[in-house]
């Protein structure tokens, strides 16, 4: 901000940028809230919160991967089952970020509707969420939004 010459009272008065929480908890006009604030929701307070967790190093987000940081400290015994576990964990984590970005494409493809023809993107797009659907967080994204946005812009397959 010094460098550009703003000055901090200049923005408190000219931009209100509110929290995440904040947004999604702001309610319109007749006390209702919008789609986008619900699908916010769904990130901030559902499974999605432990990577905020994770990310923060808050005590919650440690219990999820703290037994990978002290495998040297657990018994001889147990540390087969930390190892064995780990293939499990990591496929999860692969395939809720295959999602997010799934959730990334389809976002840009529904606003930019970039040209179908020959690269049959909105199929394969269709195609990746069939693929990711076992994933229980990722079958909800898709009921909560995806299937809608996507029909609501005709982004059917061929």
């Amino acid at each position: 901000m010094r460098a550009i010459g703003i000055r901090r009272d200049e923005l408190s008065s000219a931009i209100s940028w509110p929290t995440l929480g904040k947004y999604i908890s702001r309610k319109q006009p007749g006390g209702q809230t919008t789609s986008h604030q619900e699908f916010l929701r769904t990130f901030a307070y559902g499974p999605w919160r432990e990577y905020s967790a994770m990310a923060h190093g808050a005590f919650e987000g440690l219990m999820l991967v703290a037994m990978y940081y002290i495998a040297d400290s657990m018994p001889h015994e147990d540390r087969q089952k930390i190892d064995e576990q780990h293939p499990k964990v990591l496929a999860l984590h692969i395939g809720r970020v295959a999602g997010v970005l799934l959730c990334i494409i389809t976002e840009l493809q529904a606003y930019f509707r970039f040209d179908d023809d020959g690269a049959r993107i909105n199929a394969r797009i269709h195609a990746i969420w069939n693929a990711l659907s076992p994933v229980f967080e990722i079958k909800e994204l898709y009921d909560e939004r995806y299937a809608q946005l996507m029909k609501d812009k005709g982004m059917n397959p061929d």
